[in-house]
């Protein structure tokens, strides 16, 4: 039913070769691709969002950078960090309950969402070039250590660039 597999594989494997030959840049890759996700989600939500609900939903980009560190690079925070997320939080949630009983200046609650999941993917893609620009100080800085987070693909970058590969962390 499908054809056989030749011995070049064709533009499909070419480009998973590529792929696989992008190391740790494939981290700002797909963090671009989220980016450009994240604003094409907004500019569908805004016309239904009002000016105000949408700037108190952009601030659970706060809650998710903290979750997406937490659960990629454990990082660790500090109870003033974690009042401040708490602030956000609650505003986004109260802003949302609004929305959702009818008020909001006639924002529909569907597009909040919109708003606020379009916040998350932004977020994740934050946290992925945040590593990825560590790991590439680190590198240039001449430490020999991956920082906490990075994974195995930080030595391919290392090794691509001429330098020595990071030990893992």
């Amino acid at each position: 039913v499908f054809p056989a597999r030749t011995a070049g594989g064709g533009p499909l494997a070419s480009a998973r070769r590529a792929w696989e030959r992008a190391g740790i840049h494939k981290l700002m890759i797909v963090g671009g691709a989220a980016d450009c996700t994240t604003q094409v989600l907004t500019f569908v939500a805004l016309p239904s969002v009002s000016i105000i609900v949408n700037a108190l939903l952009s601030q659970t980009t706060a809650l998710f950078n903290m979750l997406w560190s937490m659960a990629l690079l454990d990082s660790r925070f500090v109870a003033l960090e974690l009042l401040g997320i708490a602030i956000a939080l609650s505003g986004a949630a109260l802003t949302v309950f609004e929305v959702a009983s009818g008020g909001g200046q006639g924002t529909k609650l569907q597009f909040a969402l919109l708003i606020v999941a379009s916040c998350c993917g932004m977020a994740r893609a934050c946290v992925r070039k945040g590593s990825c620009f560590r790991a590439y100080s680190s590198w240039r800085a001449g430490g020999a250590r991956a920082p906490a987070g990075a994974d195995a693909e930080v030595a391919v970058l290392h090794a691509t660039d001429g330098g020595a590969p990071l030990l893992p962390g």
